[in-house]
């Protein structure tokens, strides 16, 4: 429950040299093994040069094993140094190694060192290593616990390395470990597990998170942010509804810090029964401590919300939480929304160490009734002060029918990132999501919008970009019926200039192309041939609105080695989807080599 004493299983994560979940980058070379990560290692002090003292990981036992660390020192004499080795274990914090007794691992004299990183408690699931080069005489900070590690080592050392290893998934163009002990641990106490029974993305890119039985115990389900995010916006979409849960599980969104100021920066979005004790509320917006007045919020979630967004809006001086039906980072109108709720207490906490957590835990560690699962289909994260949003202005074609395709060569308008979705949309409708598409530039997107069987009438123009922010060009597009329809482009003009030419001159064709149908068509491909064969680099004419036509020219170089004689060069005007009148698409024009 909110006020819970958590600890996440990571503090920091750099991702110098990152090569997630395939093996570890050491001295140029990828080692295939377990998912952990080398970070590079650092001279205290002074910038790295060829003769700065190094401390490098060879040898990183993977992830739950009871093997020891080894690794070797470089540019410095071994009698004169020795290494200290920390871990930081989930739940329990950081840790010296080998033991408080004994906190100094000695260097042989060709450089190289080992220290037995596994002597007690849970050590096998340390997800975090670090080793410090400090000079022979030093007495280090005996660590036994602490969220942590004392920026004294940094000050005293002569060179420095991390690791972090364990599970990591991608979700949401974000890298999360998965928390996992042989133990019990926070929150609950409960047994975490990184199983793909617990934890797993699916082809759609949703994430799961399950409750699970097996070899008699419960095990639950937690990913931890990789990267701090800060102040911003924090969204999350659900494709489960979390009215119905269990009882005595809870599911939770939410940030924290293995630091203990300010609370642990716990800001929480939380769903829960809390094995019936808050009934009929079964959701809650919580600032830490959570049973200071005014830091928390209680209500209840409606039933059968099969989809739902749900974020926090987190400010210096303010937090602003917001669950919606449906999946919008805005709400179209107030009815989508649920619940909102602005916290300004004093307890707000500044941004720090802080992780993103998405967890799915038992209540004091009390069995349900059966597994649990919720799905959560996409996180987001708006930074503040981010990018402007994004604005429509015009569309090309700007209308099509409604038994095809309409291919779209010019959406223009301003802020355009990469990555961003499009679609049509009107009141009572389904969305129309555009495919193949291209964002050309900040103010130009290509894509196709598949018409078949839409509804006629003006739809609405949207363009998202991947920070959830949105723009819209109101009726900007236009549907219109099959039957009330005309396509018909025809080649009205094909000339050659001359039409006796001698080997190596140069050929030049004119052609006309005249849109006679009632709707702008994009795309035209004018080409000419020989006997099939296509001369030169087909013309497209990006755009031609209805009663319009165009001219243009093709210029065609003769061979030398050409022979003399009579050749028929046909002009053709590509077929447009839905055209029934192919007959004057094509001409053909004699010319005569000599």
């Amino acid at each position: 429950m909110s006020g819970r004493r958590y600890r996440q299983m990571c503090t920091e994560w750099r991702l110098d040299g990152l090569k997630v979940g395939a093996g570890v980058w050491l001295a140029g070379w990828v080692l295939m093994f377990s998912p952990i990560v080398l970070l590079h290692s650092t001279c205290a002090g002074k910038a790295e040069h060829r003769d700065a003292p190094v401390i490098e990981f060879t040898d990183v036992p993977p992830y739950g094993s009871y093997q020891d660390l080894k690794g070797r020192v470089l540019n410095v004499n071994p009698p004169d140094y020795r290494v200290v080795v920390y871990i930081h274990v989930p739940d329990a914090g950081w840790w010296i190694k080998p033991t408080a007794a004994s906190p100094l691992t000695n260097i042989q004299n060709d450089g190289t060192w080992t220290c037995d990183i596994t002597t007690g408690g849970n050590d096998q699931n340390a997800i975090q290593i670090a080793a410090y080069l400090v000079p022979a005489g030093y007495q280090p900070p005996i660590v036994t616990g602490a969220a942590t590690l004392p920026d004294e080592l940094t000050q005293h050392s002569a060179a420095s390395t991390t690791a972090t290893r364990g599970p990591v998934i991608n979700f949401s163009e974000y890298q999360w470990m998965v928390k996992s002990g042989a133990s019990p641990m926070g929150p609950g106490p409960n047994y975490f597990s990184d199983s793909a029974d617990n934890v797993w993305v699916d082809n759609q890119g949703r994430l799961h998170l399950r409750i699970t039985y097996r070899e008699g115990r419960w095990y639950c389900a937690e990913v931890i942010s990789l990267r701090t995010l800060g102040y911003g916006t924090y969204r999350f979409y659900l494709d489960s509804p979390v009215d119905n849960l269990d009882p005595n599980a809870v599911f939770a969104p939410f940030t924290w810090s293995d630091a203990d100021p300010y609370n642990h920066r716990e800001i929480d979005i939380e769903f829960s029964q809390w094995s019936g004790t808050t009934a009929p509320n079964n959701a809650q917006y919580v600032i830490q401590p959570w049973d200071t007045p005014d830091n928390m919020l209680r209500f209840q979630w409606p039933a059968n919300i099969a989809q739902s967004t749900h974020s926090f809006h987190w400010k210096p001086e303010s937090v602003h939480f917001l669950s919606v039906r449906g999946h919008y980072a805005t709400p179209p109108d107030t009815s989508h929304v649920i619940k909102e709720w602005t916290c300004s207490a004093s307890d707000v906490p500044p941004t720090g160490d802080e992780k993103t957590h998405i967890n799915l835990w038992l209540y004091n560690g009390a069995a349900p009734n059966s597994a649990v699962e919720v799905i959560v289909s996409k996180f987001e994260f708006i930074p503040e002060g981010g990018n402007p949003a994004p604005t429509v202005s015009n569309i090309t074609p700007n209308s099509g029918v409604n038994n095809g395709s309409a291919n779209i060569s010019n959406l223009a308008g301003t802020g355009f990132q990469q990555g961003a979705t499009v679609k049509l949309s009107r009141s009572g409708q389904s969305d129309i999501p555009a495919t193949n598409v291209a964002v050309v530039s900040d103010g130009n997107i290509t894509c196709t919008f598949d018409l078949d069987g839409k509804a006629t009438g003006q739809w609405d123009v949207g363009v998202t970009n991947p920070d959830s922010q949105n723009g819209t060009l109101a009726n900007g597009f236009t549907i219109n019926a099959a039957s009330t329809v005309t396509h018909d482009v025809a080649l009205t003009s094909f000339t050659a200039s001359p039409t006796t030419a001698a080997r190596g001159q140069r050929v030049v064709f004119s052609f006309t192309v005249e849109n006679n149908g009632d709707v702008t068509e994009v795309n035209v491909v004018f080409r000419l041939a020989y006997n099939g064969q296509v001369l030169g680099q087909p013309k497209t004419i990006a755009s031609l609105g209805a009663g319009q036509q165009t001219s243009g020219t093709m210029k065609v170089k003769i061979p030398r080695r050409q022979r003399a004689g009579d050749y028929l060069i046909a002009g053709t005007v590509s077929t447009i989807p839905g055209e029934t009148n192919t007959t004057n698409n094509s001409q053909t024009v004699k010319v005569t080599v000599k």
